[in-house]
């Protein structure tokens, strides 16, 4: 892991392990039921959601969001839309994205 005034960088190989380390902490929720469907903001929630659906076989959904405009002001965007595998959402969504503010 490298380190930059306001960055963190990761390898795929630590990228991957941490998202490991997420399903570990998740796995008694999804097998207590507490969690049926996952949705990922696109684009940077887009790997980790798709491990999370392929590790505990849980339909994965996809939501397009935005920090930015196009002046580049901080605010968020968010789609309307959501692309999912199935017709309906679950009930107990997880959502997941790769940034933290």
């Amino acid at each position: 892991m490298e380190t930059n005034m306001d960055k963190l960088y990761f390898s795929w190989d630590e990228y991957y392990q941490l998202i490991d380390k997420l399903a570990l902490q998740l796995l008694a929720l999804v097998k207590e039921g507490k969690i049926n469907q996952i949705i990922s903001l696109a684009r940077g929630g887009s790997i980790i959601g798709d491990a999370l659906s392929r590790k505990f076989n849980l339909p994965l959904a996809v939501m397009f969001t935005s920090s930015y405009t196009g002046n580049q002001r901080q605010g968020l965007i968010i789609c309307e839309d959501i692309a999912k595998q199935y017709n309906t959402l679950g009930d107990k969504i997880l959502v997941v994205d790769d940034l933290l503010d």
